[in-house]
C-alpha cells in the first residue's frame, strides 16, 4: 500500500467524523439548552417558594392581634417582604389577604370579625363561621378543626426562558406558591 492511499483512507475517516459531528451536535446543543431551562425553571419555583415561606414568616411574627387601622400597613409590608427576600428577574405578583381565603370569600374585603374554617386545604376552599369549632376537612389536616382569622399570600413569576427556541415548552409559564398562616 502506498503512502498516498493510507493519506487518502486517513482523510476520509475525517471527513465522515465531521459529517458525524455536524449531524449531532446541534441536537446535543439543543438537549443542553433545554436542561439548562429546565434546571433554571426549578431555581425560579425555588425562589419562588422561598418568597413565599419568608412572607410566611414575617406574617405570622407581625400579624397577630392586628387593629383595623393596622391591617393595610401589615399587609403591604408583607407583600414587599415577599418581593424584596430573593433576587428576581421579572417582579413577581403577591396577592396578600387578611382573613378572605383567596379563593371564596369576601373579594379582598378587610373582614376582621368573622372566623373561616378551612374545608379543604388542598382545594384552598373555605367557609365563614361562628361556631367555636369546625369540622375536620375532607382531606387530612384534622389540625385544622379550630377556626380562626388567618392571612393568606401567593407569590407568582412569569418564568422567562433563557434560551428563546425553547419558548413553545417554557414560554408563557407561570410559577407559584401559596401560603396560609392563622394569625388569630
Amino acid at each position: 500500500m502506498s503512502a498516498a492511499g493510507a493519506r487518502r483512507r486517513r482523510g476520509g475517516k475525517a471527513a465522515v467524523a465531521a459529517v458525524e459531528f455536524a449531524l449531532v451536535a446541534p441536537t446535543l446543543l439543543i438537549l443542553g439548552a433545554g436542561v439548562l431551562d429546565a434546571g433554571y425553571a426549578f431555581s425560579t419555583k425555588i425562589r419562588v417558594t422561598n418568597a413565599a415561606s419568608i412572607a410566611a414568616i414575617y406574617a405570622y411574627e407581625n400579624g397577630q392581634g392586628l387593629t383595623s387601622a393596622q391591617i393595610p400597613t401589615v399587609l403591604t409590608q408583607i407583600q414587599s417582604v415577599a418581593q424584596n427576600s430573593e433576587t428576581f428577574i421579572t417582579p413577581p405578583t403577591v396577592a396578600v389577604n387578611y382573613n378572605t381565603p383567596l379563593t371564596g370569600g369576601a373579594g379582598g374585603q378587610v373582614d376582621t370579625t368573622d372566623n373561616w374554617c378551612i374545608t379543604s386545604p388542598a382545594a384552598g376552599s373555605w367557609v365563614k363561621t361562628t361556631t367555636p369549632t369546625c369540622a375536620p376537612p375532607q382531606n387530612g389536616g384534622a389540625n385544622l378543626v379550630t377556626p380562626g382569622v388567618f392571612i393568606t399570600l401567593s407569590v407568582t413569576e412569569s418564568f422567562v426562558p433563557i434560551f428563546g427556541f425553547d419558548a413553545p415548552v417554557f414560554g408563557g409559564l407561570k410559577i407559584s406558591s401559596a401560603a396560609t398562616v392563622r394569625v388569630q
